[in-house]
């Protein structure tokens, strides 16, 4: 399926030098350079550097736009889109979310059906979150401990808000799920309901990676983008989808996540002068 993405970076154990920290950085703009550097501590900043990195490979691979033509805007919310308006015919919505906590960046993309993304980190190497693992334990059915249930709960509902573009607008109190049976590998499919209702026009998905890090993806209809200024809704193609056409969308076939270095997420024609910056280009 085309502009179908599902890549996550593992960082925690990425150290770079300063020669190659410096050639990484000049691949952005000043712009994203401050942002990336404006993080306090390193850490941050290179899962900041690294999600910045994937959204451009992200849409120069599917647009097929020069790396250092790649547009990127954000939404009201915070909602980071593709601006170069070059859409492939058979991605009339193309679109995608990023999101890095712990050890990993992660991304999704999708060519019909708006997406959000979130990865949750064990408990060691996550934020403090405002419900506790026992309130959410119970939410989900005993099917987990419950700091399991604690990292899926909260993960899809960061899925669900970035998906829909809302930023700090939206009651997380809301939204509630339902889980299918867990798989061997972890790998879970979800139902949710806002205020009660169902929302037959959504669906989740949850998948491990590594042993202690859950990645959820929401796929949702981009009627129910939160576009305050309007710019990421005009790039769709496609912006009213019926009951049966999000239904195709969903059966599509997706695959699970691709685990990519640094080096796949730069153009291969600056991976020469990266390695000679010291990066690891095998």
């Amino acid at each position: 399926m085309p502009a179908v993405c599902r890549w996550a970076v593992k960082v925690d154990n990425w150290q770079p030098e300063q020669g190659e920290w410096k050639f990484l950085l000049r691949l952005l703009s000043s712009e994203v350079r401050a942002e990336v550097q404006r993080y306090k501590f390193e850490a941050d900043q290179r899962r900041c550097l690294v999600s910045r990195l994937l959204q451009r490979k992200c849409v120069r691979d599917v647009c097929s736009v020069p790396f250092s033509e790649v547009n990127i805007q954000r939404t009201k919310g915070g909602k980071p889109f593709c601006a170069n308006h070059c859409h492939p015919l058979a991605a009339p919505n193309f679109n995608f979310n990023v999101s890095h906590e712990g050890g990993y960046v992660v991304l999704a993309a999708e060519p019909v059906c708006i997406c959000g993304i979130d990865v949750a980190a064990p408990p060691e190497a996550r934020s403090a979150k405002t419900q506790t693992p026992a309130e959410l334990f119970r939410a989900f059915d005993k099917q987990f401990t419950a700091e399991e249930a604690f990292q899926r709960h909260w993960s899809l509902k960061e899925a669900f808000v970035k998906a829909r573009g809302d930023g700090l607008g939206f009651d997380l109190g809301r939204v509630q799920f339902q889980l299918s049976a867990p798989l061997p590998s972890g790998s879970q499919s979800a139902t949710a309901k806002v205020d009660g209702n169902l929302l037959l026009r959504w669906r989740f998905a949850i998948q491990m990676l590594g042993e202690q890090h859950v990645v959820s993806v929401a796929l949702g209809p981009p009627e129910d983008v939160v576009d305050a200024w309007g710019v990421f809704k005009s790039t769709f193609q496609a912006p009213n989808l019926s009951l049966a056409e999000m239904q195709d969308a969903f059966e599509a076939a997706r695959p699970l996540f691709s685990i990519l270095t640094i080096s796949d997420v730069i153009p291969a024609e600056a991976r020469e002068a990266y390695a000679a910056a010291g990066g690891d280009t095998l």
